[in-house]
């Protein structure tokens, strides 16, 4: 038998396959190494308001800024942006980005890498079985994703809030003008399953007795920790069955339903 008490995340990153492709990295510019300082230290400031430490540390040779045909050869044609926990690497298709834009793609993924990591290893095979970030969990033997809608979500979510809380800062430090980032603001992902998180954390304050801000700070809080003891007042308000059915839910499909659809799935599933 292995050893079972293996550092799994060495482990990880010990055996992260070669990536040849980052030969066509874009060497970063002056601008592009000011947005991931600024963005690095709002996050810490956010984490910090939370009560939170110990979070990865992430240098700014993790982030890596690839060009649109090399992305979408390597990561697909749905993203903009991809934080690979298997590498603890973030990578960013900059092609055609403006620089509001890239803020807004660079900030998600690395409240990404902030979040929770968790590899769950086999010490009698020496494989990784499972991976967790956020509340994301996914086989690493057949790809299967729960809670994948739920995650990318929260992470949308704590983006916006934590740009919009410092966007005046963002703006003067970067000299971005108003209608640059009101034009920039457009691009936002994922809007319908923020939506649906927002429909969520409302309708459990609304039977719980907690406010909506409680309920979301716990959500925040255990997108960081782990800890997910909160979901059991969600569940409980939400009705049995609810988190099973959230988890299984599919947000390329989710992303391209009418919000009136998903509000229906949420009322079929809470009675």
């Amino acid at each position: 038998m292995k050893n079972p008490k293996k550092n799994v995340t060495a482990f990880v990153f010990d055996n992260v396959l070669p990536q040849p492709w980052l030969s066509r990295e874009i060497r970063k510019k002056r601008i592009h190494r000011r947005i991931i300082k600024i963005i690095k230290e709002i996050i810490e400031k956010e984490l910090r308001s939370l009560g939170i430490s110990g979070t990865p540390v992430l240098k700014t040779r993790q982030i890596h800024l690839l060009p649109s045909s090399t992305y979408r050869r390597i990561f697909g044609e749905r993203t903009l942006g991809f934080h690979n926990p298997m590498t603890d690497g973030i990578y960013i298709n900059v092609g055609g980005l403006s620089i509001v834009e890239l803020i807004f793609l660079i900030t998600h993924e690395i409240v990404h890498h902030k979040s929770f990591h968790r590899y769950i290893y086999d010490a009698i095979s020496d494989e990784l079985h499972w991976q967790r970030t956020g509340y994301a969990n996914a086989s690493i033997k057949n790809d299967n994703e729960y809670f994948d809608l739920l995650n990318e979500a929260i992470t949308e979510a704590i983006t916006n809030g934590v740009l919009l809380r410092n966007q005046v800062s963002i703006m003067k430090k970067l000299g971005v003008s108003e209608s640059q980032w009101k034009i920039g603001h457009a691009y936002y992902a994922y809007p319908k399953s923020v939506s649906l998180l927002d429909d969520i954390v409302k309708r459990a304050a609304d039977h719980s007795g907690y406010k909506a801000v409680e309920i979301w700070k716990k959500i925040k809080i255990g997108y960081f920790t782990g800890n997910m003891m909160h979901l059991r007042v969600i569940e409980k308000v939400l009705g049995r069955g609810f988190l099973r059915s959230l988890a299984s839910l599919d947000i390329k499909i989710i992303e391209t339903k009418e919000m009136s659809a998903i509000l229906r799935f949420l009322e079929r599933i809470n009675h």
